[in-house]
């Protein structure tokens, strides 16, 4: 019970908050302070649903300006009048209200007036009866054909309320119905045999046909009793002037209207020349920002006899509002919810004592009044008005007090912990131990999400480049394409390639900071290697309008052993990087050589293969360098471009990388052995270097090439069975598509069990399954598979779009026989699939020789029958010079095209340029020049 009464303690302050912005609150409601404001929202509200229909039931015959001229005089004389009265007459209309005070006599034709009155019992005539009395027109009154103009406005001279009858002291307690209100009943009554039914006397509620209508009373949206004499509702408008059918008086004299254009409907007379100045505010002649047009008194009759009919017709409701007491309610509700809404929230959060608002409870109190005017606006749609801005104001006040209170209270509390921290040393010393025990939990929880976020990326990823890789392969082996159609392929496979290489810079950077990554020596083709970065990056570089330079020693080793994944990864970086930060120059590439001798040592993250010689192995030191004439880096960030995610250059600049290249590079560079260097002046330009120690391949050991092979086939007539089991259909068409022309009979399944069961009908040599991440329902499939077919040895390879290490490790302990990631290099995949059932594959003849093992002497194997004068010779030698090889294709072209006897010399010449070789250029022009 203590407690319960300590926790009632603490919420003590705010319940004294609380209770005084409701009476605050109240009082300002009841003395209507703020009307103004709550109006410009209502008026708001009745501005949005309007609509463009125009009323059916209703015509307005309207008196302007040009009708007062052509007629003569204002008021009009009773003669015109007689002769309007008679052309509507003609017309047949249910009922004619005529919205002009006519209590005397205007000369000419009185008496035919007065006769016309006698005649028309549809026709009802108007008084005043506030403030100002205007008398009705005596004969209409002795009929009984009379209702009241009187309107009722708000402390703005605005229209809102709808005054729909009286009782009149003067007059012996009459009751009067307004002029709307009694032409909608006579109409209804007359057209649709409707009548108003009593339904409570006492309390006025009265119903007419599908709505029942009750009066504002008790302070009924924000009115004092005193301003609800009568029987008075909210107006629920149908619309402003454009809403109703119009004509004036002078198309109807003339007979340019049509005949029954007014049959069997309501018809309004009234003027709406500005002289006249029968004209009120409404919240159509309100703007925000501007000053709109009143509106004429006929228009709100008009509207109230709309508001009756549909509500008789269509079951419209009139608006409806909260009488005091739920006013009140409404208040104490928001203020209930600032106040001990905002306290909960504050504790919850825990909010920042110097600035509160940098917290939920600033979403949280723009949500809170965003609600309140949704809720008015839809509760005003079916016809209930809700108060707003007291409502709000004392939600806010609420929020800021709550907020001030909580933050004292944080202050207390910190000045009473200060007090006890001294007494307390130990145990906050224990309880620190013990956070910081949370926070690396929270660490570790938060690098295994990274590491399930790199995971899922890495998955999204890599799906739709398996199909763009995949076919990109299937399409390079096609014997019907053209060359340049091949080289197109070839370079989309590239491209492919080097995107792929770009998803794995995070994840690389993921596994560099974690020690997973190794770098794996391999042979490799140094000059191909290196050839096929520069295609790349020269369709980059042309495409800005740059550039780029390929510049290979001549004495470099044709092998050497090294990762040649993170060589091009760091060379690509290094070159993308210049491309990007260069727009005019040049972006060169440089390779130079160092032989080191007997005694060098590789370095020691190099992991070598175990075909490598045991005696002593020749290095080289192989400088790569990337220069360029860009943007430069200051000094002062030279160093800070090495950092994950810094960008050097401009905005636009920055938004087309990760900020990533730079950081991976370095930290590759150093598991090779070495340092990524950097030169660099602001506005000239930069260059990176790094030295790679690397062993040469000699001769005898040559065979050993980058590439493997072009397999066409499996030699032998025995065609493997390959079951593939995929969920992807997409990636299960692509492996037929790459498997089924080498010669593979191949049969797919989707899941588990369809695996199981074609395994068990057709006993395939060999299973191809994917791991499905991130569940690896794969795995679960392994051990089903090789027990299903006990009697003879089923080898399974697995691949999955998951290149994680632990991937590849429950693969091959759950018994998989290989791993082959995605996007799949059918070269691998046929490697393990040759490896797993022993197979003899079948080469292309022209797939044996490897050109850059043995590159011939471009000028030794020259076929050039003829070839140019000396001085363009000179020419193209000093282009070739410059490096300048768009231009040297530019100029064979040319020459080509003027004399078809160079056609050998130009397709030799610009072979050499698309592969880069500015040395063999320059020593063919040499040769031709000498």
């Amino acid at each position: 019970m203590r407690r319960l009464f300590s926790q009632l303690a603490q919420f003590k302050p705010i319940s004294v908050l609380s209770f005084g912005i409701m009476i605050s609150m109240i009082a300002v409601n009841h003395s209507g302070l703020l009307n103004l404001i709550e109006w410009a929202v209502r008026d708001q509200w009745v501005r949005s649903q309007s609509s463009n229909r125009v009323e059916t039931d209703i015509v307005i015959v309207t008196i302007d300006e040009q009708d007062i001229q052509e007629l003569g005089d204002w008021p009009i004389t009773d003669q015109d009048l007689a002769r309007l009265l008679q052309k509507i007459h003609a017309q047949d209309p249910s009922v004619i209200g005529m919205d002009l005070y006519r209590d005397l006599p205007e000369e000419p034709g009185h008496e035919m007036l007065l006769e016309l009155y006698r005649t028309l019992p549809e026709l009802v005539g108007v008084e005043k009866v506030t403030g100002a009395r205007v008398a009705p027109p005596p004969v209409l009154s002795e009929q009984g054909q009379v209702a009241l103009a009187d309107l009722v406005l708000d402390a703005d001279r605005t229209v809102r309320r709808g005054l729909l009858s009286v009782l009149d002291a003067e007059d012996g307690d009459a009751l009067k119905l307004s002029l709307g209100a009694s032409v909608a009943l006579q109409h209804l009554g007359k057209i649709h045999d409707i009548t108003l039914e009593p339904v409570n006397l006492d309390r006025q509620i009265f119903q007419l046909e599908r709505t029942r209508f009750v009066p504002l009373r008790q302070r009924a949206a924000g009115y004092p009793d005193a301003e609800l004499g009568g029987y008075q509702i909210l107006l629920n408008w149908s619309g402003d002037t454009h809403h109703y059918t119009r004509v004036s008086v002078r198309d109807l004299l003339a007979g340019r209207v049509a005949d029954d254009l007014m049959r069997d409907r309501m018809v309004l007379i009234g003027s709406v020349a500005d002289s006249t100045n029968d004209f009120f505010g409404t919240p159509y002649s309100t703007r925000l920002l501007r000053a709109g047009r009143p509106t004429p008194g006929v228009i709100i009759h008009a509207n109230i006899a709309s508001q009756l009919l549909y509500s008789a017709l269509e079951g419209r409701p009139p608006l409806r509002s909260f009488t005091w007491p739920g006013q009140w309610l409404w208040i104490m509700l928001w203020t209930s919810f600032g106040t001990g809404g905002t306290w909960l929230l504050a504790r919850r959060f825990r909010i920042d004592q110097g600035n509160p608002w940098q917290s939920p409870i600033l979403l949280a109190t723009s949500f809170s009044l965003g609600a309140l005017l949704g809720s008015s606006y839809l509760t005003f749609m079916v016809g209930i008005v809700l108060p707003v801005t007291v409502p709000g104001l004392a939600f806010l006040l609420g929020v800021v007090g709550a907020t001030n209170i909580y933050k004292h209270k944080c202050l207390v509390d910190a000045n009473a912990a200060l007090s006890d921290y001294s007494k307390t040393l130990e145990a906050k010393v224990q309880e620190r131990t013990q956070e910081l025990a949370h926070a690396k939990q929270v660490a570790e929880d938060a690098n295994q999400a990274k590491s399930e976020f790199l995971a899922s990326m890495s998955h999204e990823l890599r799906t739709p480049l398996n199909g763009i890789l995949g076919y990109a392969q299937i399409l390079e082996r096609a014997e019907t394409l053209e060359p340049l159609q091949k080289k197109g392929i070839r370079t989309i496979h590239q491209c492919g390639e080097h995107l792929l290489t770009l998803i794995n810079d995070i994840l690389d950077l993921s596994k560099i900071e974690a020690r997973k990554v190794e770098i794996y020596g391999t042979a490799i083709a140094l000059d191909r290697l290196v050839s096929n970065i520069a295609e790349i990056c020269q369709i980059r570089a042309e495409a800005k309008g740059i550039q780029f330079i390929y510049q290979p020693n001549a004495d470099l080793p044709a092998q050497i052993y090294a990762d040649p994944k993170r060589l091009r990864q760091v060379l690509i970086n290094l070159l993308g990087n210049a491309i990007k930060f260069t727009t005019q120059g040049t972006v060169t590439l440089s390779i130079q050589s160092l032989p080191l001798g007997p005694d060098a040592t590789p370095p020691p993250t190099l992991l070598l293969p175990e075909s490598m010689p045991s005696e002593p192995i020749q290095w080289v030191c192989l400088q790569f360098a990337v220069e360029d004439t860009g943007i430069g880096i200051a000094p002062k960030r030279q160093e800070a471009i090495f950092l994950p995610f810094e960008q050097a250059g401009e905005q636009h600049q920055k938004a087309a990388g990760t900020g990533l290249g730079l950081a991976i590079s370095r930290k590759l560079v150093r598991l090779m052995g070495s340092e990524l260097n950097l030169e660099s002046q602001l506005d000239e330009g930069s260059r990176f270097w790094f030295d790679l120690d690397a062993a040469i391949i000699e001769s005898e050991t040559s065979a050993v090439q980058v590439e493997s092979p072009h397999i066409v086939g499996i030699a032998g007539e025995i065609k493997p069975c390959l079951l593939i089991v995929d969920e992807s259909s997409s990636d299960r068409t692509l492996l037929l598509n790459m498997l089924e022309p080498l010669g593979f009979l191949c049969l797919t399944a989707r899941g588990n069990e369809q695996a199981l069961q074609i395994a068990q009908e057709v006993h395939p040599d060999v299973a191809l399954v994917d791991l499905a991440t991130p569940h690896f329902p794969g795995l679960q499939l392994i051990p089903q598979l090789q027990d299903l077919v006990k009697e003879q040895s089923l080898p399974i390879i697995t691949s999955s779009i998951n290149v994680f290490a632990d991937t590849r490790n429950q693969a091959i302990a759950a018994g998989s026989c290989a791993f082959v990631p995605k996007p799949i290099e059918l070269n691998q995949l046929l490697q393990e699939l040759g490896a797993c059932l022993a197979l003899e594959w079948q080469y292309a003849v022209e797939a044996v020789a490897d050109p850059h093992l043995e590159t011939p002497d471009p000028v030794a194997s020259s076929t050039v029958n003829k070839v140019p004068s000396p001085e363009i010779t000179e020419e193209l030698l000093h282009l070739a010079m410059r490096g300048n090889l768009k231009a040297i294709k530019a100029s064979v072209q040319n020459l080509q095209a003027q004399d078809q006897g160079l056609q050998a010399f130009s397709q030799q010449v610009t072979a050499l340029a698309d592969g880069f070789q500015i040395k063999a250029i320059q020593d063919l022009l040499h040769s031709i020049y000498d």
